[in-house]
């Protein structure tokens, strides 16, 4: 998660709340923001060595239109989160997340065509966990596709 930044893995932690809670996050006349700090160094002496201020409202609402359409925000695929992760590729993630949060095609373009290249990369090193990655980005894409396309 140290290679992770700081925006990604705010994204990351706000896409795995519970549907009930975006719903109410959603429902409530507020503004969503997050601000994020990661530090190093040693106790007693802490550096900042990253700080992030993020809009969180429009990435709120578009979870709950998904999951308003079925679809349970990002829980179903943690393994590929995970595996994206340990794979450096936090764009894919970024993408995705700017899929959720602005309803553009080809962020999920980007989204999709990032995490197959990565799943490719990772079955040719054999990194440990990539066929169940594999099973639930097919299998979480075909919904979201299926469920987007319903309107």
């Amino acid at each position: 998660m140290d290679q992770v930044p700081i925006r990604t893995a705010t994204y990351i932690v706000i896409s795995l709340f519970s549907g009930d809670l975006i719903d109410a996050m959603t429902g409530a006349e507020a503004g969503w923001h997050s601000i994020g700090i990661r530090f190093a160094g040693r106790p007693g002496a802490p550096e900042v060595r990253g700080f992030c201020e993020l809009e969180l409202t429009s990435f709120i609402e578009g979870l709950n239109r998904l999951y308003k359409r079925g679809i349970q925000g990002l829980a179903p695929i943690q393994s590929l989160i995970y595996l994206l992760i340990s794979q450096g590729d936090a764009d894919t993630l970024d993408s995705l997340f700017n899929f959720i949060s602005k309803g553009r095609a080809e962020d999920m373009y980007e989204a999709v065509r990032g995490a197959h290249s990565t799943l490719q990369q990772a079955k040719l090193k054999g990194v440990r966990g990539v066929n169940k990655a594999d099973r639930e980005f097919h299998i979480y894409f075909n919904d979201m596709a299926r469920a987007l396309l319903r309107g």
